[in-house]
């Protein structure tokens, strides 16, 4: 299975199609509204779209889960400010409650992807959780070392988590 870039998701194309509209839309209310609401509006959205292509960017899991996790609480984000700006008649509510309902789409779906990548987080990895070692094989690495009879074998169980 190939990889597909984030920017080439549906997950990735609501989030930068309501950047948008959240661009478009704050480019036309008043200096005040802009500055105060509008910028942090526009910079919330933005950050969904910047964090999920900064987690599929990265290495290990563990790293691309805190992107996403950042993704996700920037798109709460987004729809706090546009709930803001139906308060401040910046939005009428209809338009709010369409971006609202493609917010929590886009919501679903980072969510199904971070629910993903934490059930499948490491796999893939080899680990050796018990280990059985011949002594006579490891006697040249501590000539000094007691010595059980020859041929004998001993366990190290390391629990499963290395």
């Amino acid at each position: 299975m190939s990889h597909q870039p984030m920017e080439e998701t549906d997950l990735f194309r609501v989030f930068n199609d309501l950047a948008k509209e959240a661009w478009d839309l704050t480019l036309a209310w008043p200096a005040l509204a802009q500055d105060i609401l509008g910028k942090q509006f526009v910079r919330a959205i933005d950050s969904v779209g910047a964090n999920l292509v900064g987690g599929d960017g990265r290495y290990s899991d563990a790293e691309a889960l805190h992107f996403f996790e950042f993704a996700r609480g920037s798109a709460r984000e987004s729809a706090f400010w546009i709930r803001q700006a139906v308060q401040r008649s910046l939005i009428v509510p209809q338009q709010a409650d369409q971006m609202l309902k493609r917010i929590e789409s886009g919501q679903k779906m980072l969510n199904s992807l971070i629910n993903y990548r934490r059930r499948t987080k490491n796999k893939g990895i080899v680990r050796e959780t018990v280990s059985i070692y011949r002594l006579g094989t490891l006697s040249h690495l501590a000539p000094s070392a007691p010595r059980l009879a020859p041929g004998a074998s001993f366990q190290i169980s390391h629990g499963g988590d290395l």
